[in-house]
């Protein structure tokens, strides 16, 4: 009988879910930074740089929301606030606002609405149900679900274009922290009751945030201590004065017995109006030090966001670790990507090496490996399959078993390492930022502009051809070097557009493709130059950083803020974020594997993959379902129905999504069960079902 077996991976464990769904893009990004986190009923809320992730509190569930597998128009959540409908209202940084009741996502810009700018940064919900919105460069705007009212300098000129945060008291007076446009100075406090405003003069710097007590009582945080206001009068808190140990205030909370929580850059404090409690990474479960969000739910428990979105709940008693990963990569700065023989991806950023299997992530850091830096710029497999990484400092290669660190020796000397290739004998070619290195497996060769013809010490790209020659790409041209001779193509002497080459691929035919830093794409077939650039040809703009050929002879290119381009005999297709889901404009590497999946590195969005036929399941049916358990309808639409023969238990079925996270347990289940699947986002699900015998997989298909 197949057994369904789970291997944890350094500390975390993603189960694909890499699979073909209603999109052709699956993003994988780093949700290290969480900006809002609202409780509903039985939920948590929590909008992260990643997308929007709900958490059922009882089982710790999560269902993840993003542009790929819902209508969310943009994965970064600034803002979240639910109104007495239930309906959730969600801000993000360039998307606009969105509301979603559980089954309809409405999405209102400044192209279809009233919504006076796109950046939205904080949200309130009134009680007669009007949502008030903050923006980051346009102002204040309420929406009362029909019509739109703006608020900005006109109305009041203490109001700043960029609204921090909002907070709306019982009278239905909104409190306000906002500044101009793109200031340097904090925010100011500012109170609104629908016809009167106000403005306050605080002495706690600029406002971070407000709350507000059972008794009215406003606290607000600053980024030089704290103040509290009755209507009359303000209390003034800081180190100086009070148990405070940081005079920086991120975040207040107050708990139902009306103790304030509070976040600061040294840690969480507890204030019940007479003493001063703090926790610290030192002395409890508080994962970093600094508290940038805090917000205790209806239980009393404490949901604390720390630097670097590690977040960890307290109930008073019990600390607890909370997973909003939606990913396994270590950096949404990924420069690049190199694929093994046996499908796995390899992945270089800034924060170290991951590796992808298409089910589990396991990172490579300095922490659990021999790498002495985690900014990791190239990689190569070879021909026996060793990996080999470019670093900020030197190389490192990994057998599959041991980490070899190469260092700087008498013999070489290594710097940042931005590419690497591997020549027809085998050798290995670093491209650096001081010069070009060959290694046989034993010595070491350094070509310098002063003892080769190079003509430039800064390499970026190398590239070889069918007949052992290097081309290697370099600020000033490109060169090439056949072990004897050098030649160097420059825009005096070639037809190169430009002397800075990023890219060279190399087709089929010999043919060298060649990405510039603002020249645009260059072919060369070894006598005639052709040039397309944005004046020519649909290249939307003209620096190339990265070039990848699939199956079929489509070159691919990664561009700097304009998104991934295909070039093939049909001619220019451009992905953006606009046009499609494409997380970011700036595509550092494209690698394409062997199911014409194009693997994106983006600059500060992460890790994507695109396949034009859609993404093709690594989920497979190894582990059917037995007879006496049946699960249906498959697809389905809201409705999942479970049917167990007599004598068959099974102890509970966890459903996990598209990014690998466990979204729903189902447990206590009789011979006859239904379990309600409308609030799922449509896609492709993993069922993961286990009985007293066995665990079984089956993959489960939601939609409308």
């Amino acid at each position: 009988m197949r057994r369904f077996f789970l291997v944890i991976v350094v500390t975390m464990l993603f189960l694909s879910i890499a699979t073909a769904q209603t999109t052709n893009w699956i993003n994988y990004i780093k949700s290290d930074r969480i900006y809002a986190i609202t409780e509903e009923d039985n939920f948590m809320w929590i909008g992260t740089y990643g997308g929007l992730i709900k958490i059922d509190k009882s089982t710790g569930a999560k269902t993840i929301y993003d542009e790929t597998n819902s209508p969310l128009p943009d994965c970064e959540v600034k803002a979240i606030a639910i109104d007495g409908n239930g309906t959730k209202w969600i801000g993000t940084q360039y998307g606009g606002l969105t509301s979603f009741d559980g089954s309809e996502w409405i999405t209102y810009n400044t192209s279809n609405s009233g919504l006076p700018g796109n950046s939205v940064i904080s949200l309130a919900a009134e009680e007669n149900g009007t949502i008030w919105i903050g923006t980051e460069y346009d102002g204040l705007a309420a929406f009362d679900g029909t019509n739109w009212r703006k608020y900005d300098r006109s109305d009041y000129m203490g109001l700043g274009e960029e609204i921090r945060f909002l907070a709306i008291d019982e009278n239905g007076t909104k409190w306000i922290a906002s500044c101009p446009r793109a200031s340097s100075f904090g925010a100011s406090l500012i109170s609104f009751d629908d016809e009167q405003w106000e403005s306050y003069e605080l002495s706690i710097g600029g406002i971070n945030s407000i709350t507000i007590d059972s008794n009215g009582k406003k606290w607000i945080g600053g980024t030089e201590g704290m103040s509290s206001f009755d209507s009359t009068n303000f209390v003034t808190y800081n180190t100086s004065n009070s148990g405070l140990p940081s005079d920086f205030i991120h975040s207040i909370a107050i708990d139902n017995n009306g103790i304030k929580w509070i976040g600061t850059e040294d840690g969480l404090v507890s204030f019940d109006n007479l003493d001063w409690l703090i926790y610290t990474s030192d002395n409890s479960g508080l994962p970093k030090n600094s508290v940038e969000l805090v917000v205790s739910d209806l239980n009393g428990t404490k949901w604390i966001d720390t630097y670097g979105g590690y977040v960890a709940t307290y109930n008073g008693t019990t600390w607890e670790d909370v997973d909003t990963r939606v990913s396994g990569i270590l950096s949404n700065d990924i420069r690049d990507i190199a694929i093994d023989p046996g499908g796995l991806k390899w992945i270089a950023s800034i924060g170290g090496i991951a590796s992808f299997d298409g089910n589990n992530w396991q990172n490579y850091t300095p922490s659990n490996t021999g790498l002495l830096n985690s900014h990791i710029y190239s990689i190569l497999v070879d021909e026996e399959e060793t990996i080999w990484f470019g670093t900020q400092s030197g190389l490192i290669a990994f057998d599959g078993t041991e980490w070899i660190n190469y260092y700087s020796s008498d013999t070489v000397q290594f710097y940042e390492v931005y590419a690497i290739a591997s020549d027809n004998h085998g050798l290995k070619w670093f491209g650096t930022s001081n010069g070009l290195i060959s290694f046989d497996g034993k010595d070491w060769t350094t070509y310098i502009s002063s003892n080769s013809g190079l003509p430039s010490d800064d390499i970026f790209s190398l590239a070889v051809d069918k007949n052992n020659v290097k081309w290697i790409g370099t600020m000033a041209g490109l060169t090439s070097y056949d072990g004897l001779n050098w030649t160097t193509y420059n825009p005096s002497n070639s037809g190169l557009p430009h002397d800075e080459v990023y890219a060279v691929a190399i087709d089929k035919n010999d043919v060298k493709w060649i990405g510039t830093k603002l020249g645009g794409l260059a072919v060369f077939d070894g006598t005639t130059w052709e040039v397309y650039n944005t004046e020519n040809s649909g290249l939307p703009k003209n620096w190339v950083l990265s070039i990848d050929i699939d199956s079929g002879g489509a070159r691919w290119l990664g561009t700097w803020a304009g998104g991934l381009v295909k070039f093939d005999e049909s001619g220019w297709t451009v992905y953006n974020t606009s046009n499609s889901e494409l997380p970011d404009n700036i595509v550092n590497s494209v690698c394409i594997d062997a199911d014409n999946t194009k693997w994106i590195a983006t600059k500060t969005k992460g890790l994507a993959s695109f396949n034009e036929n859609g993404n093709p399941a690594q989920v497979k049916d190894d582990y059917p379902i037995p007879a006496g358990i049946r699960i249906f309808p498959n697809p389905l639409k809201n409705l999942l129905k479970i049917e167990l023969d007599a004598g068959v238990h099974v102890s509970k079925i966890e459903i996990i999504n598209l990014q690998g996270s466990l979204v729903k347990i189902l447990k206590n289940l009789r011979n006859h069960s239904v379990s309600d699947f409308s609030s799922l986002p449509d896609g492709i699900y993993l069922l993961r079902i286990t009985t007293d015998k066995d665990v079984y997989v089956e993959k489960l298909v939601k939609q409308q």
